[in-house]
């Protein structure tokens, strides 16, 4: 049980590293892209980003799960599992709480052109970069903990 744990835990991590950057990459070339309007732009990131979350959410929290089974049950290896399920955990936090606090108020602005969006919008944005760099950097930590 334990060995297949911590196949899932590094399949779990090496997806969402993998998943997210092929995200990243694709958001940036459609925000960038002059051939979209604004509108079309809005519609994108309302067909995305659910689906960037709701990955992430199962990745990371499968991860973390199966972390937590190694940890109980591989005496061995408790110093370093205990630091990877730190911080697969706060990763998974930052995640819940750019969902709920940022991308949440920001999908309810998502449905006017660029330039009509209240001065709020460019905050969240802001905001939802710095936590997904954040995130980044936890979830980059934790695939390398985890090999």
């Amino acid at each position: 049980m334990v060995r297949f744990c911590w196949m899932l835990l590094r399949f779990a991590t090496a997806a969402w590293v993998g998943a997210a950057s092929l995200f990243i990459v694709c958001a940036a070339l459609e925000a960038t892209c002059p051939d979209l309007d604004s509108l079309a732009k809005n519609t994108l990131i309302l067909l995305h980003f659910p689906w960037y979350y709701a990955f992430g959410f199962v990745s990371l929290g499968l991860a973390l799960a199966s972390g937590l089974v190694c940890w109980s049950a591989d005496g061995r290896t408790r110093r370093r599992l205990t630091v990877l399920s730190l911080v697969l955990a706060a990763a998974l936090l930052l995640m819940i709480a750019d969902y709920v606090f940022i991308y949440q108020p920001m999908v309810g602005m998502l449905d006017q052109p660029a330039e009509a969006r209240p001065s709020a919008f460019q905050r969240y944005h802001d905001l939802s970069m710095t936590i997904s760099a954040c995130g980044s950097l936890l979830w980059l930590t934790a695939a390398g903990l985890a090999c």
